[in-house]
């Protein structure tokens, strides 16, 4: 039987102010992709064929690993492939599965890192639940913070290198999407969580214990409860993504206008020749992509046509590189 946990609720880093949704944006420049994909066949990948060796993927451990990983068709949104991790039974028995794509990034020179990805949580059909992890390690293999989420208890925790474990408030819902992110700023020595955008773990350190604060990999992990007795629970996950950027990177904000007739205009601050995408949402979970604007001058205004009569609509600029 499992401890009942605590949680302690961490405050969301998002404002929102006149019925906007307001956040800060990297600039393009000096943004640099350390590494995206959707594990698309064009890409390389292939649902006949475990996650490991494909598109410089790697996994641990290999022997025993056989199908416990591999890519999916359809998954999570047509016409896609997903990756997955989970569900088949290790053979032989072990305690965790993880899958990798080598980074090497030295944050030196661009010490701001972000990791994105968009992932389902499944849940299991027998009487057995295990956990998946997203574990950053440094480019000497040693692990810095994992982010776990219990598909026992459908809630995440982060666990720092120190062997510390700090429970929050956020829970998941089997079977649905969400998009996870973590934030790092090895140049200060701090990371940040967010799940759908909105911010749940904040300031922690990224190492206790001196750790060389380097980005080596972000690695699934299905760590598995009872070796013996795995789930056929499984993850999914899409749009895998790791952004670097140097500090003072220009930041982008949004300014309401107020109506225009019915329509409510927005004005979007942000470095010149720029690329954002306009989103709304009337619950802050699902969001509607409006128009893709380039900043010229300093700022680019839009009228929001459709907004009409509803009593509150959220808006968001997402950078696009």
């Amino acid at each position: 039987m499992r401890t009942i946990r605590s949680y302690t609720t961490h405050a969301g880093f998002w404002a929102l102010i006149l019925g906007c949704w307001v956040g800060s944006l990297p600039a393009r420049a000096g943004v640099e992709v350390l590494y995206a994909t959707g594990f698309e066949y064009q890409e390389g990948f292939n649902t006949a064929f475990d996650l490991p060796w494909q598109g410089g993927w790697l996994g641990e451990p290999y022997n025993g690993s056989i199908g416990t990983s591999g890519i999916l068709s359809n998954a999570v949104a047509a016409p896609a492939q997903e990756a997955y991790v989970g569900y088949t039974p290790p053979n032989p028995p072990t305690n965790s599965i993880s899958v990798w794509k080598p980074i090497n990034h030295d944050p030196s020179q661009k010490p701001l890192v972000h990791f994105e990805v968009l992932m389902t949580i499944s849940d299991s059909s027998i009487d057995y639940w295990d956990n998946f992890q997203w574990r950053v390690r440094n480019m000497n293999g040693q692990t810095l913070l994992v982010v776990d989420f219990d598909n026992f208890y459908t809630d995440v925790a982060c666990l720092l290198d120190n062997g510390t474990t700090n429970f929050t408030a956020q829970r998941f819902t089997n079977g649905v999407p969400f998009w996870f992110g973590i934030d790092m700023d090895f140049q200060m020595n701090q990371w940040s969580a967010s799940f759908d955008g909105v911010q749940f773990v904040d300031g922690q350190p990224i190492t206790t214990t001196g750790a060389s604060l380097t980005l080596g990999d972000v690695s699934m992990v299905w760590a598995i409860y009872d070796a013996n007795n795995p789930g056929d629970n499984f993850v999914t996950f899409d749009n895998y993504r790791i952004t670097a950027m140097p500090t003072g990177t220009d930041l982008a904000w949004i300014e309401t206008l107020g109506l225009v007739g019915n329509a409510f205009a927005l004005r979007l601050h942000g470095p010149d020749e720029c690329h954002y995408a306009i989103e709304a949402s009337i619950d802050l979970l699902t969001w509607t992509p409006l128009k893709t604007n380039v900043v010229s001058g300093g700022s680019v205004d839009f009228v929001d046509t459709g907004s009409g009569p509803s009593p509150r609509r959220f808006y968001r600029a997402r950078f696009l590189p």
